[in-house]
């Protein structure tokens, strides 16, 4: 069976013939479940963490999405077309930051081109500096094929930030990584006063 959310070349009867099955009606009700759960923690937290993302976006933004939940158990999330993103994890059950962190992280899809670097910024704001704000940790889950970009940009994305010398030599400890900070600290003014779209626009215009 090929499986593929994105398609809209699904038969209708077979549709109507899934929801008449047993398993259709219980997985309905798990995603019914999850939805009024995710919602009512989306709700408690949706004002700080869209004061968080202005201040790390530097600028004003809306995003207009359809989010579509499932069961848990699924363990999917995924941006798909016309700003609608699909989202039900076993981990948010236990931990509701962590529907909160990649509920971010694929509502973002929606705001930036899709390319690896855009990928690796979506990381650094849900996965690295929301996941931090909302747990006070610098846990961080990410995708492996990334890693390589993400240490590419993490200098400029540091200044970006306007964190401090100390904060990088910590966080660069705990993360093992190594860079000589002093070769980029002329960087300092011209990154953290720029907004995230002129962020990426840099990064996509330096070798």
């Amino acid at each position: 069976m090929i499986k593929d959310i994105k398609s809209n070349e699904i038969n209708n009867n077979i549709i109507l013939e899934l929801q008449q099955q047993d398993f259709f009606k219980i997985s309905y009700e798990k995603a019914k479940k999850n939805l009024e759960r995710i919602q009512n923690n989306w709700e408690k937290n949706s004002d700080r963490i869209n004061l968080f993302l202005n201040k790390i976006f530097k600028k004003e933004f809306t995003l207009d999405l359809t989010c579509i939940i499932v069961p848990p158990s699924l363990n999917t999330g995924t941006s798909i077309e016309n700003n609608q993103i699909v989202w039900g994890h076993v981990n948010g059950v236990n931990d509701n930051n962590y529907d909160l962190v990649y509920l971010v992280h694929e509502s973002l899809h929606s705001y930036f081109e899709k390319n690896d670097l855009t990928h690796t910024i979506i990381e650094n704001i849900a996965d690295i500096e929301l996941a931090k704000f909302l747990n006070k940790t610098n846990s961080y889950e990410g995708h492996p094929d990334l890693k390589p970009m993400h240490i590419k940009i993490l200098p400029f994305w540091n200044l970006y930030l306007n964190k401090g010398k100390t904060e990088i030599e910590r966080e660069n400890k705990i993360n093992n990584i190594s860079y000589d900070i002093k070769d980029f600290e002329k960087y300092r003014i011209k990154m953290s006063s720029m907004n995230i779209d002129e962020f990426v626009e840099f990064l996509l215009n330096t070798k």
